[in-house]
């Protein structure tokens, strides 16, 4: 679709100026930490590499943010396209130990709904398509940007490592008052 080229471009114009601007200026303080049962078990700042690289990351989740925004409602769609396909099949289709009845006239139906939800995916097919790639970028960034980060890490006993900076401090607001004492 000729609307999502141009998020694309233009997301990825965004970009281009993004690592131009990070090139010029003096980049953010960025800090990983370990965490543990709600505790910080260790923190480190993290190097201009690594920092360019989490927001390299931060900048294609934007990207696929403002590219899945617009196919939610198409989402909406197959999903009601797929319910009703299983709804027409469980009444068109009838099993009995001695019977088998099938309804060809809900069958058709079926088909109708088949073919409707089959033409919303050829039509925005090259949107999944995009949304797919950056999905696999993303990762293979996030790889990257682990393996870079991990030796800091080494012997250490912690359930997840936060990124953060210095203005908002690690998020911890998925543990409850009792874990933090």
């Amino acid at each position: 679709m000729k609307s999502l080229a141009k998020i694309v471009i233009t997301s990825a114009t965004g970009l281009l100026i993004s690592i131009y601007a990070l090139a010029n200026q003096t980049l953010p303080a960025t800090y990983a930490a370990a965490i543990n049962d709600c505790q910080i078990v260790k923190h480190i700042a993290l190097s201009e590499e690594e920092t360019k690289a989490w927001l390299k990351i931060q900048s294609l989740e934007e990207q696929m943010k403002s590219i899945h925004q617009p196919l939610k409602s198409v989402e909406k769609q197959l999903s009601g396209y797929g319910k009703e396909i299983e709804e027409l099949t469980r009444l068109a289709i009838q099993e009995t130990e001695q019977t088998l009845y099938i309804d060809k006239e809900l069958m058709k139906e079926q088909q109708i709904v088949a073919d409707k939800l089959s033409a919303l995916m050829t039509v925005h097919e090259a949107d999944f398509e995009v949304l797919g790639s950056l999905g696999e970028q993303i990762s293979a960034e996030a790889d990257i940007f682990s393996d870079t980060i991990e030796d800091a890490f080494t012997g250490l006993d912690y359930q997840r490592v936060e990124i953060y900076s210095a203005k908002e401090g690690p998020n911890l607001d998925y543990c409850s008052a009792d874990s933090m004492m």
